[in-house]
């Protein structure tokens, strides 16, 4: 009896942690900049089919796989922006398949890096009158009589 309590207890607790990827650079917020897209709604997926619940291949599906397929997709493409990941799930009693699917916008920061910003004229700027000086008073000599 207290056997069994511990499988049962084990199965209700135990969990797990999986990667998903690693990313150089990753935000929510807009950064101030933006990136000209080479091409834009580019789709990248990484999966992993199961038959009786065993993986074929890797273990999960990984979303760093899902990125680098879908920039691999575009010529001189190096970074995605406007992301949006989905998780797909196909789940049947023989066969199973999950996927992790990203879309956005392909787009090449080298060559974003190397086109110069617009120029802006700096407003001129205005230099004050000069200050100028009264002339020296002069006093008379003084003489002694």
């Amino acid at each position: 009896m207290k056997q069994l309590c511990l499988v049962v207890l084990t199965l209700v607790v135990g969990g797990c942690s999986l990667r998903l990827g690693s990313f150089t650079m990753a935000s929510t917020k807009n950064l101030g900049y933006t990136y000209p897209p080479l091409q834009q709604g580019v789709t990248g997926e990484d999966c992993v089919n199961m038959v009786l619940f065993i993986p074929i291949g890797t273990l999960n599906p990984n979303l760093q796989d899902a990125v680098d397929r879908a920039v691999a997709q575009v010529p001189d493409g190096d970074m995605m922006t406007n992301v949006t990941a989905y998780n797909d799930m196909l789940l049947t009693i023989l066969y199973n398949r999950q996927c992790i699917r990203v879309v956005g916008d392909v787009v090449n920061t080298a060559k974003a890096a190397q086109t110069p910003p617009a120029v802006q004229t700096p407003p001129a700027v205005q230099t004050p009158p000069a200050v100028q000086t009264p002339p020296a008073v002069q006093t008379p000599p003084v003489t002694s009589k």
